[in-house]
């Protein structure tokens, strides 16, 4: 047991957690503190995790341990003020984020945190005084003047104290200083949902509209957090969500979590094409990056690519592996009449989630199909009776609906194998590879 290899387990750690692998991020941050029980930098990211997952008890335990141990950390003290409010211990929570201001009196979130928990105390004077130190102290920290607008409508909300004007004017200084910040509280809410926080994910939601009411993945996550289920995502959310994944979106769905859909759905393609109809015109709807690109090349006459969102394509551009590459709705673009009977194959990678009722994509893909042709596309397994709007955005499908759809737009089902490629909240996704054939 050695500091070094404490170091080393913190940095593996550091690398899921910003990759978004939690259950990995905390094992390595656990193997951290068994080489050193006093690594506070492995502890306080455990309890960031621990919180994220929705675990705020043992995420308290872990924190009183650092506290005792580095009394004036104030960033210790801080998180465990967020933990034990999570809890519902509201007194030692106030305590708690009083002492983080303590130690860090220029902290505009220790500032913000103690407003939120004496918000939750009933003591909306001292929480408005708070709030207006937190707003002092954010100087040009983008985050800071986030968590001041937020707190600024969480006081509103429970009290109906004039803090809308306040709230839109430290967003705007937020979003100033880092345009993300518009899409932190989607991020967050997005965050709370997987960790089935879904009371704190409606609070995010409600108080991102208020600040952004047209905002297209907002107002998405709240027909989901309502249980209502529209025909679709909206495609200025599907294309912002992945223009903004874009320059990190191999490294971390290949790289770090061992994202294998794209070889499941070309290998699914490559079982249903027998060699003579090789080569084949292929269409790789929802290309991204350009993942399935490797796999599909080697049997393409003429390979295209579509996409929503114009950062995967360019990315995309980058492989030189394509024909062609199209910044396009799926739907609309193949109902063109110049491509009906375009293809022999298509493939949907982690497309059709974002699409609720199938019926307008599969019968535009099966229009551009010719005859025998094959169509792979993935879904997420969902309960009897049709589709539903997650809480990740994405929808689930029932199989047995997916099945009756496809034949009604003149598909015969090929095959249709459960598997899980993603997780969500720590837990596997249960998900379908399905292969459809245009009737002859």
């Amino acid at each position: 047991m050695s500091a070094a290899d404490a170091d080393a387990a913190f940095a593996r750690a550091l690398e899921l957690w910003q990759a978004e692998f939690l259950q990995a991020a905390h094992a390595a941050c656990m193997e951290a503190l068994g080489h050193d029980a006093e690594h506070v930098a492995a502890a306080v990211l455990a309890s960031e995790i621990l919180l994220r997952a929705g675990e705020p008890r043992p995420a308290v335990a872990l924190l009183e341990q650092v506290s005792r141990r580095a009394p004036d950390d104030g960033t210790a003290l801080l998180l465990l003020a967020r933990a034990q409010r999570s809890a519902g211990d509201l007194e030692p929570a106030e305590r708690s984020a009083r002492a983080a201001r303590a130690c860090s009196p220029e902290s505009a979130e220790a500032a913000a945190e103690h407003a939120l928990t004496l918000i939750d105390l009933g003591r909306v004077a001292e929480a408005a005084g708070a709030l207006e130190v937190a707003a002092a102290a954010a100087g040009e920290d983008a985050h800071a003047h986030w968590v001041v607008a937020d707190t600024l409508l969480a006081l509103r909300l429970e009290d109906g104290t004039a803090c809308a004007d306040r709230a839109r004017a430290a967003f705007a200084r937020a979003v100033a200083l880092d345009p993300d910040a518009a899409t932190w509280h989607a991020a967050e809410a997005l965050r709370c949902a997987s960790a089935g926080r879904e009371m704190q994910a409606r609070g995010l939601i409600a108080r991102g509209l208020a600040l952004m009411p047209g905002d297209a993945e907002l107002g998405h996550m709240a027909a989901a957090a309502d249980g209502r289920s529209p025909a679709r995502a909206p495609g200025e959310y599907v294309a912002a969500h992945f223009d903004a994944f874009a320059d990190s979106f191999d490294d971390v769905l290949v790289g770090r979590l061992g994202y294998r859909l794209p070889d499941l759905i070309c290998a699914a393609l490559e079982r249903h094409v027998p060699a003579p109809a090789l080569p084949l015109d292929v269409l790789d709807a929802g290309c991204g990056t350009g993942l399935c690109a490797t796999r599909l090349r080697p049997l393409a006459r003429r390979l295209a690519g579509l996409d929503l969102s114009p950062r995967m394509v360019a990315r995309a551009r980058t492989l030189g592996l394509y024909d062609e590459l199209v910044v396009a709705d799926l739907v609309a673009w193949l109902q063109d009449d110049a491509r009906e009977g375009a293809y022999d194959a298509i493939v949907a990678a982690d497309v059709l989630v974002y699409f609720g009722d199938l019926d307008p994509p599969l019968r535009a893909c099966a229009r551009a199909l010719r005859p025998g042709g094959v169509l792979v596309f993935s879904t997420e397994r969902g309960q009897p009776g049709g589709f539903a709007l997650e809480p990740s955005g994405r929808f689930s499908h029932d199989p047995e609906y997916v099945q009756a759809v496809a034949a009604e737009a003149g598909l015969e089902l090929r095959e249709s194998a459960e598997l899980s490629y993603r997780a969500e909240g720590g837990a596997p996704v249960a998900s379908t590879i399905v292969c459809l054939r245009r009737m002859m």
